[in-house]
């Protein structure tokens, strides 16, 4: 049947096909690759990747290069912060406790008032993971709430990344006394 046509009648109209001989049919390998691509091309287009998260700390930080006071430097609440509100910020002591102020939260979280959290309890540095192994900061709060931030450069000075929403992020950096 090598290189014969078929025709086939519909209502009058007479359609022709070719049969291909498997000798001519594309590569595996040909079949393989456009399906790949048609995959990559699918989720291109459809993942929610936040840009922010290739800047996460994929190296184990020095518990040295995170101790001390971080404040707020950018995000959703920083300009729209008043005067009289406390601002933002982060104290990470050498003996593993810490000190919170206004971290963004959400409202159901134990201890929040109207989105934040403040509080004190102990933090540790932990393996996060997203695509790949990250750095994350874990804060035990001692009304038993763990709030994990992530870290972002690959050595110091590190910025703390809250998420507030898509896209967003609050950002925190050490202030060097």
């Amino acid at each position: 049947m090598c290189g014969k046509v078929n025709q086939i009648h519909f209502g009058g109209c007479r359609m022709s096909r070719e049969l291909i001989a498997p000798d001519h049919l594309p590569s595996p390998r040909l079949f393989i690759l456009n399906g790949i691509s048609l995959v990559l091309l699918a989720l291109s287009m459809t993942s929610c990747i936040n840009p922010d998260e290739s800047e996460f700390t994929r190296t184990k930080p020095r518990k040295a290069d995170l101790v001390g006071r971080w404040i707020q430097v950018s995000g959703p609440q920083a300009k729209a912060k008043l005067s009289a509100a406390p601002t933002p910020e982060i104290n990470l002591r050498g003996d593993g406790s810490f000190s919170a102020v206004d971290l963004p939260a959400a409202p159901e979280v134990p201890g929040a008032s109207k989105g934040f959290l403040s509080g004190t309890g102990v933090w540790d540095i932990d393996k996060g993971h997203d695509v790949v192994t990250i750095w994350v900061v874990n804060l035990d709060f001692t009304h038993h709430y763990r709030h994990t931030v992530n870290l972002r450069h690959e050595r110091a000075p590190y910025l703390i990344h809250i998420p507030t929403g898509e896209f967003e992020a609050m950002l925190f950096r050490r202030i060097v006394p």
